[in-house]
């Protein structure tokens, strides 16, 4: 919106938010804005404000996920993890994976992106088997 990536550039009252989230209320009322899809490479415009997302989706099908033999290991919400963890954890969960952060990079990187999402899995104990061969392959889909 307006160039800006995320959040509130052009509102009547600075927001400090997801551009998703972002509601027309905050803009003056007689406001002209411009909505336009990401200007990245990573993010071919399909069609209208519809971009190709699949890069960020095949970084997620790569490693963003977490095997559990059912019946070997103890359930999963039996292992505790404590409020420091799981609240940075939680911060990385909270990627959409919108694609902003690639789109506002003056190199189209996607590394804040995947660095979200191998954090969210990494900091909880149910994501440690695995979670050398995750590295490995979102990186390497990063690249890709």
């Amino acid at each position: 919106i307006n160039g800006v990536p995320h959040g509130g550039m052009g509102v009547a009252q600075p927001v400090r938010t997801t551009t998703c989230q972002l509601h027309m209320r905050s803009f003056a009322d007689g406001s002209t804005i411009t909505i336009e899809p990401w200007k990245s490479g990573a993010f071919p415009i399909l069609r209208d404000l519809i971009v190709d997302r699949s890069a960020l989706d095949r970084v997620i099908q790569a490693g963003g996920y977490v095997s559990v033999n059912t019946g070997a290991a103890p359930d999963a919400h039996a292992v505790q993890v404590n409020k420091k963890r799981s609240d940075r954890s939680f911060d990385a969960a909270t990627c959409i994976g919108c694609g902003a952060c690639v789109a506002a990079c003056p190199n189209g990187s996607s590394m804040l992106f995947t660095s979200a999402k191998i954090t969210h899995l990494a900091m909880l104990p149910q994501g440690q088997p695995e979670r050398m061969r995750r590295v490995k392959a979102m990186a390497a889909q990063n690249d890709a």
